[in-house]
């Protein structure tokens, strides 16, 4: 992932978690205080993106569908060292 994608997520991130519209504007700026640079369009394309979905949404849905740990007993036992 490139730095400017993860400067864009992570300002949409925390503008959701401070109650703050995610539009352009707010991303730009947020990205722009953190000191880094972007091209024009990226705040403007995450906004459009988060228009059909909220962070919120977009998180619960990765939380759902995260894959769980499983024990190696589930495995069919232990790896390598096998006794």
């Amino acid at each position: 992932m490139s730095t400017e994608t993860l400067a864009c997520t992570y300002a949409a991130l925390m503008l959701s978690d401070a109650g703050l519209p995610t539009s352009a504007e707010n991303i730009a700026a947020a990205v722009k205080a953190a000191g880094v640079s972007v091209r024009p369009t990226m705040p403007i394309i995450f906004a459009r993106f988060l228009e059909k979905k909220s962070v919120e949404a977009l998180m619960a849905a990765a939380a759902t569908q995260a894959p769980t740990a499983t024990s190696a007993e589930e495995e069919g036992g232990a790896r390598g060292g096998g006794r």
